[in-house]
């Protein structure tokens, strides 16, 4: 659930910064500053799974559990973070080598 409604946040924020602003009497939005998370394309607390054909550009990660929740990606680990052919950028989860549980805990509490 922690997943759906940061994707679902996501989402708004990439539809929001997309829409032009043509009525004039409309407020100009500040952007949210996401402080480390925003360097994640996904990052779930509950974990993240695939099924079937999937291509995802950018860092994902889990925390505060272990990598065990990251399913359906065949992980490939690499010291601090992982690899998975399915995943055009690195895989994080709390119990992989240092520094990663302190970049992990930092991005779920932003």
């Amino acid at each position: 659930w922690g997943f759906q409604l940061l994707a679902t946040i996501l989402v708004f924020l990439a539809l929001a910064s997309s829409q032009q602003n043509t009525n004039s009497t409309s407020p100009n939005l500040s952007p949210v500053n996401l402080g480390t998370a925003g360097g994640f394309v996904m990052l779930s607390q509950t974990g993240i799974s695939t099924t079937g054909t999937t291509a995802i550009t950018g860092d994902i990660g889990v925390s505060p559990i272990t990598d065990t929740a990251i399913t359906g990606f065949s992980l490939t680990l690499e010291g601090p973070f992982a690899t998975s052919s399915l995943v055009t950028g690195k895989v994080y989860a709390a119990n992989f080598a240092a520094p990663t549980p302190t970049k992990m805990t930092a991005a779920i509490g932003d």
